[in-house]
């Protein structure tokens, strides 16, 4: 029998309250050690400590009842208060980015392309991952890390794409709806330059697009789904912490949703990263 929204949107409530619960005695804890180490140690410590909250509560609106509704799978930007400060949380969907393990190597191949990179770049990445797919006993990676091991861009390269790759979509394809703008202008480029004669899944031809997928979905809710979350919270003094967590939201009563990774995340810049090369213009 599928368990019941309500009952697993109850677990996720407890789960995340006690949760929260620590992360609000851990931000009183570390005030009340300021006369001991320095006030820029206890800020940092609070800070990263709110942010984390900011995931939680992302994590909790993703298993509410009617979730889906209200919480549309796309990139989107949240605010929340915890303790008194206000959190900016961005939710950006696994869905929505390119899978490294996906057969069609020309999706990154076209993303390598569109930014910024030559022709010859990009066909020697789609070359290598064909190659590696074909001699390998177990081509699944791990990590977007794994991918970079074998494929092995130009640093600066894989810095501008990484955020557009993943490993946890359990998609062939991309779901553009629920894509960062600049995989939905990859997509609308390519198609434009015919990328689409080569090895180019079909449904990308739709903005509607939903690729092949793996188990766990349900029509209308989270269940299954991947995320990224961002979480950043700015105090007064001009100090910022951001956090990032890679999720997934299960479905399961006895564990509401899945942690990949939960780390400080670090700005990027998009000053050296051209989304369309002069040439593929």
């Amino acid at each position: 029998m599928r368990p019941s929204s309500r009952g697993i949107a109850l677990v996720s409530v407890l789960w995340i309250t006690l949760a929260l619960s620590i992360i609000a005695l851990t931000v009183m804890s570390t005030a009340k050690m300021s006369g001991q180490i320095s006030g820029y140690v206890v800020k940092s410590s609070q800070a990263a400590a709110i942010a984390d909250a900011g995931i939680y509560l992302m994590i909790q609106s993703l298993t509410a009842r009617n979730a889906g509704a209200s919480v549309p799978e796309r990139v989107s930007t949240h605010s929340y208060n915890f303790a008194g400060n206000d959190l900016k949380v961005a939710l950006v969907p696994e869905s929505g980015k390119v899978d490294v393990n996906t057969p069609f190597v020309s999706l990154i191949s076209a993303l390598i392309e569109h930014s910024g990179g030559s022709e010859g770049d990009a066909q020697r990445a789609a070359d290598t991952l064909r190659s590696y797919h074909s001699k390998s006993s177990n081509p699944r990676f791990q990590t977007v890390g794994d991918f970079q091991a074998v494929v092995e861009l130009d640093t600066e390269m894989f810095a501008c794409i990484a955020r557009y790759l993943t490993v946890y979509s359990q998609r062939q394809s991309v779901v553009v709806d629920a894509a960062h703008q600049n995989v939905k202008d990859m997509v609308s480029w390519a198609l434009s330059t015919h990328w689409s004669n080569r090895d180019w899944p079909l449904d990308l031809q739709s903005t509607a697009s939903i690729g092949a997928t793996g188990g766990l979905q349900q029509s209308g809710s989270h269940s299954g789904k991947a995320y990224t979350i961002v979480s950043s919270v700015q105090f007064a003094d001009g100090l910022v912490s951001q956090r990032s967590a890679v999720i997934r939201i299960t479905g399961s009563r006895s564990e509401p949703f899945w942690i990949y990774n939960w780390r400080s995340h670090n700005l990027i810049d998009d000053s050296s990263c051209s989304k369309l090369s002069d040439e593929a213009a």
